[in-house]
């Protein structure tokens, strides 16, 4: 009976280790896929930008470009240069998450002052692609606890995400609200594209996941800007949320503390 007892416990074992074995295995190529699929969406997201700065500078350089259109050449070389700028810092900013090497520089603030400013100062690149945005941030303040350059990041790629997926739409107004609510200071973005499906609504938090929508060949983004809005809002303690627009569109919600948890 021992000897039985013993061999099944072995057998337990090795069936054990052969699942585990199997689990590292699918993790591992779900991964290469993943990181495939995002070095693939990164290149092409830098290929766009890069060219048109490419093209333009040559003209520009050659004098090929008459003296009524080098602004609008100067603004789209402005434009691209941001492109590339908010691309190499997503990507550097998830890396710092991944590692433990972004330390949150929490201090108490007015999340709502904070906020206007930094959509006022996105209005002028969103202007240049067709969008306005409203910002409401009520007559009160907002009180919170936050890091000023994560809640910057959070931001600009919630208006990056509503202007990128809205390009098509006939409102091409953005909508930024910033309010107290039950202890939270609360930031949604909203917009009037196609929203989000039912079916995807936590998937676009995750690292390198991007909407598949009909007729399109190219899947927009490199599926990191809202993936890492919902890891900052939980470094800071909160969390954030997708869910659908009363009226079409998208909204995307962001809840912080208003106070440090201790």
């Amino acid at each position: 009976m021992t000897q039985i007892a013993l061999l099944a416990a072995l057998l337990v074992v090795v069936a054990l280790a052969i699942f585990a074995t199997d689990q590292a295995g699918r993790r591992a190529d779900h991964l290469a896929r993943q990181r495939g699929a995002f070095i693939s969406a990164v290149s092409h997201e830098l290929r766009t930008p890069l060219t048109t700065l490419r093209m333009h500078a040559e003209l520009l350089r050659d004098g090929l470009v008459g003296s009524d259109k080098r602004q609008k050449f100067h603004d789209d070389m402005v434009q691209e240069s941001v492109r590339l700028s908010r691309l190499v810092e997503n990507v550097l900013e998830a890396t710092r998450l991944e590692e433990g090497r972004r330390p949150m520089r929490i201090q108490a603030g007015d999340l709502a002052d904070a906020v206007r400013s930094i959509a006022m100062g996105q209005s002028p690149f969103l202007q240049a692609k067709g969008f306005t945005v409203d910002v409401d941030t009520g007559d009160d303040e907002v009180p919170a606890v936050f890091d000023r350059q994560a809640i910057e990041q959070i931001v600009v790629n919630l208006l990056d995400n509503a202007a990128k997926y809205s390009a098509e739409a006939t409102d091409r107004s953005v909508r930024v609200e910033v309010k107290s609510e039950r202890g939270e200071a609360v930031v949604r973005v909203l917009d009037r594209g196609p929203g989000i499906p039912s079916d995807d609504v936590e998937r676009v938090f995750q690292r390198f996941y991007r909407v598949e929508r009909p007729g399109q060949d190219h899947v927009v983004g490199t599926g990191l800007g809202l993936a890492l809005v919902r890891e900052l809002a939980q470094a800071h303690g909160g969390r954030a949320t997708a869910s659908q627009r009363d009226g079409g569109g998208c909204c995307i919600e962001v809840r912080i503390p208003q106070q440090a948890r201790v």
